[in-house]
């Protein structure tokens, strides 16, 4: 008969609240909603000048132009960036330059600059993928629906979960 307890399965219940933890923390990390860029846009004071008649599209525009025009015309964001005018020339290495700079602008916090460049990436990988489909679902899910994301996190940690279990089963077996 195997043992039930002993070094290996005090070290299993440590490595599975490990498991739950990194998916939770998977979880916080996931992309915010639209409503929540479209405050983090404003809080960062991007629309000092991306307002209607300023020098720099506003939100709106913003949103069709990364999440609809750009998905049609380029391969990737970063292609889109690099083709976009900024002080009258194309200067951009790839979008994360682009949105560097526009931080800079702003004085924006990274952390805060990177949750919206998370945004925008999303939004325009969704609109790629809408723009290849012949036609697009009734209700697809606008960048930030944590449904999906959640469900991935789940099945992580239950995957992690039965693998430690496992090496836990199988070392006690042993003895």
């Amino acid at each position: 008969m195997a043992p039930t307890g002993g070094p290996v399965v005090r070290l299993a219940l440590p490595l599975v609240l490990l498991a739950v933890l990194l998916a939770c923390g998977a979880l916080a990390a996931a992309a915010i909603t639209e409503e929540e860029a479209r405050r983090l846009f404003e809080e960062l004071r991007c629309n000092t000048c991306h307002v209607e008649g300023g020098i720099a599209s506003p939100w709106e525009e913003v949103l069709e132009e990364v999440g609809e025009e750009w998905p049609a015309e380029y391969a990737t964001i970063d292609d889109a960036a690099r083709d976009v005018e900024y002080m009258g020339q194309k200067m951009f290495r790839d979008f994360s330059h682009l949105m560097e700079v526009m931080g800079r602008n702003v004085g924006a916090p990274e952390d805060k600059l990177r949750q919206l460049e998370d945004f925008f990436r999303e939004l325009f990988e969704r609109g790629k993928a809408e723009a290849a489909e012949a036609k697009p679902a009734p209700e697809a899910a606008r960048p930030g629906d944590r449904g999906a994301e959640l469900a991935m996190v789940v099945v992580a940690a239950v995957a992690i979960a039965v693998i430690v279990a496992a090496a836990v089963y199988l070392a006690t077996r042993r003895r």
